[in-house]
């Protein structure tokens, strides 16, 4: 018979008393997304629970906006035991629902904060977040989307080649008179451009909502459509580096935008991108984290 040396979970009350501090870190899980295979969580910090069992937690960064009040959420908190050797990290949560976000909420005789109100668990669960981080890309990254850029280039390196031999065909022949070389390396030029064109439609830019390593959420007018299933080449571009990643359409939509009109959105799940395409996501994403956390910390100092 199989003996289950797992070390057990501790009790609720043990549970309770190592998690439901004041100051205690938590993680906020705003959205899972199984068909990506990405999670949102916030970074916030326990601050206070009330008489009538509730929890104060602080604000994110960035915010939760008003618009999730009275939505799913989840509450996780980082605990570190020492009941085996060495010790190990357990993630613990529960399921609750937004109260409210109160501004102005009072922590001490000279402290006022916006905070997040949840909530007291029942019991705390075993849970995990081992799932793609989602990130929103930093302005200064000035990260963008090219949809069919990747296309074109293939396009351009197919028929660039036969534009170049009949160029050096016409350059060697020196019984030709130039304006007979110059129409017919312009008629060489104009078929160029007609087979690229008929290849590959014009290349549209896009905005970057969230990335993580397993997918991506563009932003884009209202007028574009993609199906369900469809695949897009997408290229991203940041800086003087670009990174070319095919995709799949797992949903659409369409997303308020902030004094502005409606646009839409296409979430993507990456398509088994080669090793060395899966590094260099794997290297942005958690330059983007980085760069934020860096933040983080430069708005608390």
């Amino acid at each position: 018979m199989a003996i289950d040396n797992q070390p057990q979970l501790p009790s609720q009350r043990e549970l309770f008393l190592a998690c439901l501090r004041p100051g205690n870190h938590v993680d906020l899980v705003l959205e899972r997304d199984e068909d990506l295979g990405t999670v949102e969580v916030r970074g916030s910090t326990l601050h206070d629970l009330t008489r009538e069992r509730k929890i104060i937690l602080a604000q994110t960064s960035p915010p939760v906006s008003r618009s999730r009040i009275g939505k799913s959420i989840e509450v996780i908190f980082p605990l570190r035991l020492e009941d085996v050797p060495g010790g190990r990290w357990l993630q613990v949560g529960y399921k609750s629902t937004l109260l409210d976000i109160a501004a102005d909420y009072r922590l001490s005789a000279n402290i006022t904060e916006t905070v997040l109100v949840v909530n007291v668990p029942s019991r705390l669960d075993e849970t995990s977040l081992r799932m793609h981080f989602r990130v929103t890309p930093p302005l200064e990254f000035g990260m963008k989307v090219l949809i069919g850029a990747a296309q074109l280039r293939k396009a351009i390196n197919a028929e660039v080649p036969k534009l170049d031999c009949q160029v050096r065909s016409q350059l060697w022949n020196r019984q030709k008179h130039p304006k007979i070389v110059l129409r017919e390396l312009t008629e060489a030029l104009r078929v160029t451009l007609e087979n690229v064109n008929r290849q590959v439609e014009d290349v549209r830019q896009a905005s970057l909502a969230d990335l993580s390593e397993g997918g991506a959420k563009l932003v884009h007018p209202l007028t574009w459509e993609y199906q369900p299933e469809s695949k897009v080449e997408l290229t991203l571009v940041w800086g003087d580096e670009s990174l070319d990643v095919e995709a799949v359409v797992v949903r659409g939509g369409k997303i308020d935008i902030r004094a502005g009109s409606p646009m839409g959105f296409t979430s993507v799940r990456f398509d088994n991108p080669p090793a060395e395409t899966h590094r260099r996501l794997a290297r942005l994403v958690q330059d983007m984290l980085r760069r934020e956390l860096v933040r983080r910390s430069e708005m608390e100092d």
